[in-house]
């Protein structure tokens, strides 16, 4: 993240989050609207789970596949 910053000039950080924890997605959220007051990029790690957008998954389905 440090080279992203220093070639284009902007602040960058990672946050991470259990998606599986709807309180620990909504914390990762609070932080950056904290820090930077908008979200411009997410980049999803979280594995595979059927084919869904991580906003649209319903939580019974994200509990389920973090077993």
């Amino acid at each position: 993240m440090d080279e992203i910053g220093e070639r284009f000039g902007v602040k960058c950080v990672g946050f991470c989050s259990d998606v599986s924890d709807a309180a620990s997605v909504k914390a990762c959220y609070s932080g950056i609207f904290k820090e930077f007051k908008r979200l411009d990029v997410l980049v999803n790690n979280a594995g595979i789970m059927q084919d869904s957008l991580l906003g649209m998954i319903p939580e019974p389905l994200i509990r389920r596949s973090s077993k």
